[in-house]
């Protein structure tokens, strides 16, 4: 992501370049005002290539950070899911054995049974909670990347229109 952020900013900025070298040979040109109109708009067009440069190097962490953060935090919620499944089998198999044994008192047995429903209960519960905030953290998440994705190519077009009118005198 951060590789591709410094290839826009960097081809944008060369686009920029280019305009404003652009800019040097018109001036041998005559210097009428319509040719100081074409140059001035010349070296806003490299000026606004170089803002949109600096644009998408400032806009990760309006939007692409936040979904990579989002993505790390889940990645880790997700990878303790096993664990967490693990000890609930391995409490289930343990009722089990003590039940298919019929050894002991009955009270144990009973107290092994209401501490592996309560590990089961916990369980589902933190999977259905996970779920339900997963839904919403992604939506809220994607939604705000989203706008932020249409504010930041909106800024790109205003700035691109900006420089039309320049060209609209000359």
């Amino acid at each position: 992501m951060r590789r591709c952020q410094s290839q826009y900013r960097r081809e944008f900025q060369k686009i920029g370049s280019v305009f404003k070298g652009l800019d040097i040979p018109c001036d041998y040109d005559d210097h009428s005002e319509e040719s100081r109109q074409l140059r001035t708009a010349i070296r806003r067009t490299g000026e606004t290539y170089e803002e949109i440069g600096h644009l998408y190097a400032e806009q990760p962490k309006n939007d692409w950070e936040i979904i990579d953060n989002l993505m790390h935090d889940y990645r880790g919620l997700v990878g303790a899911f096993p664990g967490i499944l693990a000890v609930h089998k391995g409490a289930q198999q343990k009722r089990k054995d003590i039940e298919k044994s019929g050894v002991g008192p009955i009270d144990i047995r009973q107290s092994v049974a209401q501490r592996t429903d309560v590990i089961s209960y916990a369980t589902c519960a933190e999977i259905n909670h996970f779920h339900a905030e997963r839904a919403t953290d992604f939506q809220h998440s994607i939604k705000s990347f989203l706008t932020e994705q249409i504010s930041f190519y909106q800024k790109i077009v205003d700035r691109l229109q900006q420089n039309l009118a320049d060209y609209g005198d000359v």
